[in-house]
């Protein structure tokens, strides 16, 4: 990105999603009059409505925070991981079976996948999200 870009002038994002949304829009804008409309209506919306504003921000900065642990499964893992979950998958305690069962691998997995979903998305931060775009959706599109 060259210095003093429009992306760098224009971005004030919290989030890595924000930033790449923010890119998205300025390298395919939009001409559908009804999308600039609802994004205009949602900006005056926030800019009017302190709580509202100061609710999405602390949803953001939650986003945030949880970011570094989303990105993590594409990161290299350093000998300890790659031993742990060597000795997870491939050890004792998971049975041959099922490691050489494509079925019971994917199942494995994806029970996995869950739990992780889980610890990283805490029930507040789902149900706020949840709250805050059920209370939005009759009103705006994005």
């Amino acid at each position: 990105e060259p210095s003093g870009s429009l992306f760098q002038i224009l971005d004030k994002t919290t989030t890595t999603f924000g930033q790449a949304g923010l890119a998205r829009m300025l390298a395919t804008p939009s001409a559908d009059l009804a999308v600039l409309t609802n994004r205009q209506e949602f900006i005056k919306r926030l800019v009017e409505d302190e709580k509202l504003f100061t609710n999405t921000e602390r949803m953001l900065y939650g986003v945030r925070e949880k970011e570094s642990a989303i990105f993590s499964y594409w990161q290299e893992q350093d000998d300890v991981s790659k031993k742990v979950i060597k000795k997870l998958y491939f050890g004792k305690f998971i049975p041959k079976v099922i490691n050489k069962n494509a079925v019971g691998m994917e199942i494995g997995t994806r029970l996995g996948n869950l739990g992780t979903v889980w610890q990283i998305t805490n029930r507040f931060l789902i149900m706020g999200i949840a709250s805050f775009v059920a209370s939005r959706a009759m009103t705006w599109s994005i």
